[in-house]
């Protein structure tokens, strides 16, 4: 994406689970979403179905809808304690700086600008995963032995980049109500 592009997006920072890969001769295919990515997005889009119908559902009957989202709540507890307990291989969370265009954060190697990576970001305490491949347009030295690697997301679907851009709103929001309760 070009500057003007670029400058569209809102950016949040924050705390999430990534996992990267250079794309190499021995590795050249972008990596396709595992069955549990794939799974794990149903469980997302479900989720989101779910509170789109709670609020329209809250006007009509409080009760029922405070309890709904209750027994939702614990659903996705349950769900986050079994991804605690069954953590996936190779992925580290990271303070990152992410936009519905790319993402940086802190690594311990440089990786050479240009360098193609496949890339999976966590985007929530549900595990819904996005997929895909990302090119590195920097990747400068910072304190101590660590880098801030920055990424451009190269080939986002449309649905991937609007469900980005709705975490990034929700993020924001929320850090707004907790700046709000903490402030009274």
């Amino acid at each position: 994406m070009n500057d003007q592009e670029r400058r569209r997006f809102v950016r949040i920072e924050g705390k999430l689970k990534l996992w990267y890969e250079p794309i190499s001769e021995q590795n050249p295919a972008p990596a396709k979403p595992t069955e549990r990515d794939l799974q794990v997005a149903e469980f997302a889009n479900l989720d989101n179905q779910l509170k789109s119908a709670l609020m329209g559902l809250i006007q009509h009957s409080p009760k029922t809808t405070k309890a709904l989202d209750l027994l939702n709540k614990k659903l996705n507890a349950l769900y986050t304690i079994s991804a605690l307990t069954h953590p996936e291989q190779g992925w580290q969370q990271a303070d990152v700086n992410l936009s519905a265009c790319g993402i940086s954060f802190l690594v311990h190697s440089a990786i050479n600008v240009g360098k193609m990576l496949q890339f999976k970001l966590q985007l929530n305490v549900f595990g819904q995963v996005i997929s895909t491949l990302a090119k590195v347009v920097a990747c400068e030295p910072n304190e101590g032995d660590q880098y801030t690697l920055r990424l451009d997301f190269i080939d986002l679907t449309e649905q991937q980049e609007d469900t980005i851009i709705q975490y990034i709103f929700q993020e924001e929001s929320a850090q707004l109500r907790q700046a709000k309760a903490n402030k009274d």
